[in-house]
């Protein structure tokens, strides 16, 4: 629908575009890379195309060394685990297991780092939201798990019902991407104190 707008020669009058899950991504992107304001619609489809290209050619949890490192370690742990096993007997191969399922367990726990770190290398390179244009507001939408209802990250502000309006103080855009597109359970939700916002 927003390459139809800019299609009809209506950038000038886009006033907010928002998103939520995987459409984050790209409305993070194109905050980042153009003023839809005034954006013609072939340079639109140019930045569009190049992060079609970019994302199918590198990905996006994908695109870092460090996603590949992080699967190696959650390999490696059992993998030392199960050489104890046979090497050793006793109570050292139970402590070495019981070493391995925290190890897992702290690991696992940093899934969401590792896919914030991944969409910041690859896509925002460490850009907070108040480097996105401002003519058009880029709103990213995300859910409050403890509350159940819609937060929203913008170059302007933060914005919750329950906790008002707030600035996005130095809030990454590859932060705000990541929670609305969280899929829980795949990965840990993200949080974000109040205090700095």
């Amino acid at each position: 629908s927003m390459a139809y707008l800019l299609d009809a020669r209506k950038g000038p009058e886009l006033a907010t575009i928002s998103s939520i899950s995987g459409g984050s991504i790209t409305n993070g992107w194109l905050g980042l890379e153009a003023d839809l304001s005034v954006a013609r619609p072939d340079q639109v489809d140019d930045l569009t195309r190049r992060l079609a290209t970019h994302i199918s050619g590198s990905g996006t949890l994908w695109a870092s060394s460090l996603t590949y490192v992080y699967l190696l370690a959650l390999l490696a742990v059992p993998g030392t685990a199960v050489v104890a096993t046979i090497a050793w007997d006793g109570l050292s191969v139970w402590l070495s297991w019981l070493v391995a399922v925290l190890l897992v367990a702290v690991l696992t726990q940093r899934r969401s780092w590792i896919a914030r770190h991944s969409f910041d290398r690859s896509l925002f390179h460490g850009k907070p939201l108040t480097d996105m244009q401002q003519a058009v507001v880029h709103c990213i939408g995300a859910t409050d798990l403890q509350t159940s209802e819609q937060v929203y990250f913008s170059s302007r502000f933060v914005y919750s019902w329950r906790t008002g309006v707030g600035q996005p103080s130095d809030v990454k855009v590859a932060a705000a991407v990541q929670a609305s597109a969280c899929l829980p359970g795949a990965f840990n939700p993200v949080s974000f104190p109040l205090a700095q916002h």
